[in-house]
C-alpha cells in the first residue's frame, strides 16, 4: 500500500493587531480613498473638452462611494454617465490626433449616452474639422435649440455657423473659378484643333497643288517641245508660202505684159493664146501652193502657240498684260 501524504495547516505566526489600531487604520484608509476618489473626478475622467478653444470644463456629478470590508472605499460612477464619459475620451484623443470623423461619430455616441450640449457641440466641430460642413452645421443649430444651453456655448456655435457659410462662399468661387478656368481650357483646346485642322487642310491642298503641279509638267514637257517644233514648222511654212505668193504675183504682172505686147504699128506681137494659158495654169499653181503653205503655216503656227500658253508649267510661256505711265501692251514670258 502506497505511503498517504496528508496537507497540513499552518499556523499563522504573526500575532493580530490590536482592535482599537485597526480601527484607526480603516478610517484613515476611508479619507484617503474619498480625497482620491473627489480629486480623480474632477480632473481626470469627468471633465468635458472643447475643441473649439482647446479647454476643459468640469460638470459636478453625483458621486457614489461604497466602502467594503476593512476599510477600503471606492469610486462609483451612475452607469449611464461611464459610457458616454468613455466615449468622449476617447473621441477627445481621436480629434488630437486628428482623426475628426472618428471623433465626431465618438463625440455622437456620448451625447446619445448622455445628452449633453458639449457632447454635441464637439461632435459638431469636429465634422467641421472634418469638412462635414452639412453635417455640422445642423448639429451646431442643434446646439442652439437645445434648452437651457450656455450662452457661451451658443455664441461659440453661433460663430462657427458663419464660418461654415464663409468655407462654403469660397469654396463655391474657387468651384466657379475651376468652371471658368476649364471653360477656357476647353476654348483653348477647341481653337488649337481648329488652327490643326486649318493647317492640316492647307497641307493637304499644298501637297494636292504640288502634285498637280508635277502632273502638268510631266503633261507640259511634251506641250513644250511640240509647241515650239510646230510654232517653228508654221513660220518657216508659212514664209514658204508667202514667198510662192510673192513670186506669182510678180511672174503673173510679167507674163501680163508679155502677152500684151505690141509693135509701133499697134499690133499684138506677145505670146499667143495657148503659150499664155500655159504659162498661166502654172502660175496658179504656184498661187495654190502659196496659199496651201501659208495656210498651213499659220495653222501650224497657232497650234505651237496655243501649247505653248497652256504649258503651266514653271518657265512655260506666258503672256501677261504690261502697263507704264506712257503706254499699255502685252508682254511675253519665256
Amino acid at each position: 500500500m502506497p505511503l498517504m501524504i496528508r496537507p497540513t495547516l499552518q499556523t499563522r505566526s504573526t500575532p493580530r493587531r490590536p482592535l482599537a489600531r485597526r480601527w484607526h487604520r480603516a478610517v484613515f484608509r476611508f479619507s484617503a480613498a474619498l480625497v482620491v476618489a473627489t480629486v480623480t473626478f474632477m480632473t481626470a475622467g469627468l471633465s468635458s473638452f472643447h475643441p473649439s478653444t482647446g479647454t476643459s470644463s468640469c460638470t459636478p456629478q453625483r458621486l457614489e462611494i461604497s466602502v467594503g470590508v476593512g476599510g477600503r472605499a471606492a469610486l462609483a460612477v451612475p452607469k449611464t454617465k461611464a459610457p458616454a464619459l468613455s466615449a468622449h475620451k476617447l473621441a477627445t484623443h481621436m480629434y488630437k490626433s486628428g482623426k475628426f470623423k472618428e471623433a465626431a461619430r465618438l463625440y455622437l455616441t456620448a451625447y446619445k449616452l448622455d445628452p449633453k450640449a458639449e457632447f454635441l457641440f464637439n461632435a459638431a466641430r469636429a465634422e467641421q474639422r472634418g469638412m462635414m460642413l452639412g453635417q455640422s452645421e445642423r448639429h451646431f443649430r442643434q446646439v442652439l435649440a437645445l434648452p437651457g444651453v450656455a450662452a457661451k456655448t451658443a455664441a461659440r456655435a453661433q460663430m462657427h455657423i458663419s464660418e461654415i457659410a464663409a468655407v462654403r462662399k469660397a469654396l463655391s468661387a474657387r468651384a466657379s473659378a475651376a468652371r471658368a478656368s476649364a471653360a477656357q481650357a476647353e476654348a483653348a483646346r477647341v481653337a488649337a484643333a481648329k488652327q490643326a485642322a486649318r493647317v492640316k487642310r492647307q497641307r493637304a491642298t499644298q501637297a494636292a497643288a504640288a502634285s498637280q503641279r508635277a502632273k502638268r509638267q510631266a503633261n507640259g514637257d511634251w506641250r513644250r517641245t511640240a509647241g515650239w517644233a510646230t510654232t517653228a514648222g508654221g513660220v518657216v511654212v508659212s514664209a514658204v508660202g508667202g514667198w510662192l505668193l510673192a513670186t506669182y504675183a510678180s511672174e503673173q504682172a510679167s507674163l501680163d505684159k508679155r502677152h500684151s505686147q505690141k509693135n509701133e504699128a499697134g499690133q499684138y506681137i506677145g505670146l499667143d493664146y495657148a503659150t499664155y494659158e500655159s504659162e498661166q495654169t502654172t502660175l496658179w499653181r504656184k498661187r495654190g501652193a502659196g496659199i496651201g503653205a501659208a495656210v498651213v503655216g499659220v495653222g501650224a503656227l497657232a497650234t505651237g502657240v496655243w501649247w505653248l500658253l497652256s504649258h503651266k508649267a514653271e518657265g512655260a510661256v506666258a503672256l501677261r498684260p504690261v502697263a507704264s505711265p506712257t503706254s499699255a501692251g502685252f508682254a511675253w514670258r519665256f
